[in-house]
């Protein structure tokens, strides 16, 4: 049971209901009716904790502490959610699409598609994701942060309950083309900066991780060139005799 959910316990409860704010990580607000000053949930199995918890809300409607239910506590409303797994929703760092939409194939009308994907994820438990492009063509993937770039700029300003687009992933072109595994042959390109620089064009800052094969840049000059524009580099689809990452390399990269 994710956090927002427990609406559903309470209505069945003699509880009055709260409402739920929730941002990632653990920024999460719970509006109180005026009647209690405070609450507790309890018997609650969280993430990181042996046996069941109680999750103890302040007066501000915010998580104050997580303890042990074998810990004596007294004078506070509780609700019992009866051993129910209680956290955040999940940040997915990889999904290629949904609803019947590949984010490769996104079109600059397709916005209601979008929020009825954020809608959808978000009753599936996700609070927040990266849409993933896999290798396509460089208008492609232009045309696509293009429009996710909108797209995320108008979800800031309509707060909802809807997973946020927190940038997007680019799986490729960069990849090794023994290992390339689905990713189409004909749209794999040279890892260069000025390569990188055509497909990000102006929409840079919403990319947040590439994944790459490393060893297709001998300069190793992208990978800091790309932390120095707070990207994450995924290392992926490399060549399997490739075993080690270049000492410039290995402090500002990971391994899939």
């Amino acid at each position: 049971m994710r956090l927002d959910k427990l609406t559903c316990k309470l209505s069945a409860s003699k509880t009055p209901p709260f409402s739920l704010n929730i941002t990632f990580p653990w920024a999460v607000t719970i509006c109180l009716c005026t009647s209690y000053s405070s609450l507790d949930i309890i018997n609650a199995r969280v993430p990181g904790c042996n046996g069941l918890q109680r999750i103890k809300i302040d007066s501000q409607g915010k998580i104050s502490q997580v303890l042990s239910m074998q810990e004596p506590v007294t004078g506070t409303q509780g609700l019992d959610v009866g051993g129910d797994r209680i956290s955040l929703g999940g940040v997915d760092l990889q999904i290629n699409g949904a609803l019947g939409l590949a984010f490769t194939d996104l079109q600059a009308d397709d916005s209601e598609l979008l929020s009825k994907i954020c809608q959808f994820l978000w009753q599936q438990g996700v609070d927040s994701f990266v849409p993933t492009l896999v290798t396509t063509s460089v208008e492609n993937i232009k045309r696509v942060l293009a429009t996710l770039t909108d797209f995320i700029d108008s979800q800031k300003s309509v707060p909802q309950k809807a997973a946020q687009i927190l940038g997007v992933h680019l799986e490729g072109p960069f990849l090794n083309p023994e290992k390339r595994g689905a990713h189409p042959a004909e749209y794999l390109l040279p890892l260069t900066i000025d390569n990188l620089k055509l497909i990000l064009g102006e929409n840079a800052a919403i990319v947040k991780i590439i994944t790459l094969a490393p060893e297709l840049d001998p300069t190793e000059q992208v990978i800091p060139y790309l932390k120095s524009l707070d990207i994450t580099v995924s290392l992926g689809h490399p060549s399997p005799v490739i075993t080690l990452i270049s000492p410039k390399a290995a402090p500002i990269a990971c391994t899939r």
